[in-house]
């Protein structure tokens, strides 16, 4: 008998009148419950059915074939199936649906999305009404699979669905339920809300998105919250006007044009953006200035190559000293520094000019 802590010999009694109906261990078992549950908890943590024997023969002396251990973990994938396709109640309250990025082997391991949906039923209880691995990245395609699958197993109608900002995943919704109200997360607000803001504004933007989730919306919708650090008018038209002429002119070609060109001042607008909030270039909101972080670097490097700061700052100096308001008697000098775009060149390490031993020469 193959048991948890290793085989055991068990002398079963004869039985001339088939009288005999044991309790523990049954007729021709061959193996206690606890090695299905150690064959079980091996296999997810990701081994295979050879590494499972291997262990199992070298810590419990047990042979045990691949073929065992294979008809062992099936008994779970009938289990989940069954509870995969149980029947679900008509009416749900609110449903959390959201993907879980998770690594899986088939083969080999690869990151796979997880979609989830939690409930809250009528009683108050949660209860999860399923779980299904994509493919790929989440998208809301397969969302509308899942909908579909969960309307097809009784549910006939939802108060509330609270999911992600994921692009189509609304209309994924609306075509399986059109009374169903759809509420975005707070959390992917926040989650969203961050990636346009600096990391010393981040208590102040979940403090009053906490306090108020209208405001989170509006800064989504209209890209501004002007006391925290988010999009403001940071280039004014006088400044775009001194500074336009003094951009080097790229003309497109005739023929193989390539991707059109970003725009000057929207790229402009994202440098003076990151010079402002400290974000990274990386996590600079595309959809708001319309350059990307990347885009705006390789037109800092440019520019700044081509001379334009130096110009623009002899031009601004030449309007002050023409219009008397110059003083260099109460002038102050600053600077500002930015951080290099990932994957660039890395300067050689300055030389320190710390206290050091003198030089031994004997």
């Amino acid at each position: 008998m193959l048991t948890d802590v290793g085989p055991v010999e068990i002398d079963v009694p004869r039985d001339r009148d088939a009288s005999f109906e044991p309790k523990i261990v049954a007729k021709r078992q061959k193996r206690l419950g606890g090695v299905d549950e150690m064959v079980i908890s091996l296999a997810a943590r990701g081994l295979t059915t050879g590494e499972i024997s291997a262990h199992l023969a070298e810590v419990y002396g047990a042979e045990v074939s691949r073929q065992t251990i294979s008809t062992i973990t099936d008994k779970v994938v009938e289990g989940m199936v069954e509870w995969q396709d149980r029947p679900l109640d008509p009416v749900y309250p609110v449903i959390f649906i959201d993907a879980i990025h998770v690594k899986i082997r088939d083969g080999q391991v690869a990151n796979r999305p997880i979609y989830v949906a939690l409930a809250v039923t009528c009683e108050g209880r949660r209860d999860i009404l399923g779980l299904w691995a994509g493919d790929g990245v989440e998208g809301a395609k397969y969302w509308l699979h899942v909908l579909t699958e969960l309307k097809n197993r009784g549910v006939a109608d939802v108060l509330m669905v609270v999911c992600g900002g994921l692009t189509g995943l609304p209309d994924a919704i609306t075509a399986v339920s059109e009374q169903t109200m759809t509420q975005t997360c707070v959390v992917h607000l926040l989650r969203d809300s961050f990636r346009c803001a600096g990391r010393q504004h981040w208590d102040a933007i979940a403090k009053r998105s906490v306090q108020n989730e209208s405001a989170c919306r509006l800064c989504l919708a209209c890209g501004a919250f002007d006391d925290v650090g988010m999009r403001e008018e940071v280039l004014t038209d006088q400044l775009w006007e001194r500074l336009e002429p003094l951009l080097p002119v790229h003309p497109r070609r005739f023929r193989y044009p390539g991707r059109k060109r970003a725009d000057d001042r929207a790229a402009l607008e994202g440098i003076l953006y990151v010079i402002r909030t400290g974000i990274g270039w990386n996590r600079l909101p595309t959809a708001l200035f319309g350059a990307s972080g990347a885009t705006c670097w390789r037109r800092l490097t440019e520019w700044h190559e081509a001379g334009v700061w130096q110009q623009l700052h002899e031009r601004l100096l030449a309007e002050l000293r023409a219009a008397g308001l110059l003083d260099l008697s109460a002038a102050l000098v600053d600077s500002t520094h930015l951080r290099a775009l990932k994957g660039g060149t890395t300067l050689a390490p300055a030389r320190s000019t710390a206290a050091s031993l003198a030089r031994n020469t004997t």
